[in-house]
């Protein structure tokens, strides 16, 4: 359960970004 943590993360910065 803690990659699903991992991908948000990912996720969140991505839009961050974008």
């Amino acid at each position: 359960m803690r990659r699903i943590k991992m991908l948000q993360h990912l996720m969140f910065l991505q839009e961050y970004k974008g």
